[in-house]
């Protein structure tokens, strides 16, 4: 199996972390939903990679980078998915199916990640994997195997 390096980034709790999303190389931007305890539209934050310090923080959870919420992402011959509280890396085979849409083939877990909490959300970008639970909490991941 492959290794992670880890970084907690941890959030005041929150109910949920709808989106993670890297905003540029050193920053990744998490929203989370409110409660109605505490804010009712939620919060938008920003996250220093290189140290995991909040940098920024501001009201709602609306912010758009990409598509939305994932929980499955490729990362060259690698997908990463997840499963309840487990993030799973596989090593596959691609090759092309209808529509010019690449298919994964031959899939092999090389990897996983226990989280603390159940994964609602997750971006890759290089060696760098953000995921966002549904407990508010936000992990960065590091793992070198997928651009190597």
């Amino acid at each position: 199996m492959r290794i992670f390096a880890h970084a907690d980034i941890r959030a005041p709790r929150s109910v949920t972390v709808e989106k993670v999303e890297f905003s540029d190389a050193g920053t990744v931007v998490s929203s989370h939903y409110g409660s109605f305890v505490t804010t009712r539209f939620g919060t938008t934050r920003f996250w220093d990679v290189a140290t995991g310090a909040q940098k920024d923080e501001m009201p709602g959870t609306l912010f758009t980078l990409s598509k939305g919420p994932s929980q499955k992402q490729t990362a060259g011959k690698y997908v990463v998915t997840t499963q309840d509280d487990l993030l799973l890396v596989y090593l596959t085979d691609t090759a092309i199916g209808s529509a010019n849409e690449k298919t994964e083939q031959n899939k092999k877990l090389v990897a996983f990640f226990h989280a603390p909490a159940r994964i609602h959300s997750l971006q890759c970008a290089g060696d760098k994997i953000a995921v966002g639970c549904y407990n508010g909490e936000v992990l960065l991941l590091r793992a070198a195997f997928l651009v190597a």
